[in-house]
């Protein structure tokens, strides 16, 4: 961007120049903003399997801004519930399925549990990248 300054005198030179330096810093930042790169860009189904000795995940491995649906089945005899960190489904009978959408916003390894009603059966972890 070229920007011409007429010489007039010292004062309309130099607050021609702090106006132009202003403008510059003002429109900066707009010129390298970029989308939001936490915004869903893909729904993950990942099939979640409790039995009475553990869980199993069909997916364990997600890119960062995705989202993950846990498509939950109790098989086990005992009910179990999923939990996904501070997200949790109600105890599930033998049989009893469940759905739960998680955004994954933030890179890290992560666990998700199986519990009864009396406490924790079993922990796995996923991890976002």
């Amino acid at each position: 961007m070229l920007f011409h300054v007429r010489r007039r005198s010292a004062g309309v030179k130099t607050f021609s120049t702090a106006l132009v330096i202003v403008v510059a810093l003002a429109l900066a930042p707009a010129a390298f903003a970029r989308k939001d790169t936490t915004e869903p860009t893909q729904l993950n189904d990942v099939l979640v399997t409790m039995k009475d000795k553990g869980l199993t995940l069909s997916l364990t491995k997600f890119e960062r801004g995705n989202e993950a649906r846990f498509l939950i089945r109790n098989l086990g005899k005992n009910p179990y519930r999923f939990k996904a960190g501070s997200f949790k489904t109600r105890l599930l009978k033998r049989g009893q399925h469940a759905i739960m959408i998680v955004h994954l916003g933030t890179r890290g390894r992560f666990a998700v549990e199986q519990w009864s009603s009396t406490g924790r059966v079993a922990r796995a972890f996923i991890k976002v990248v």
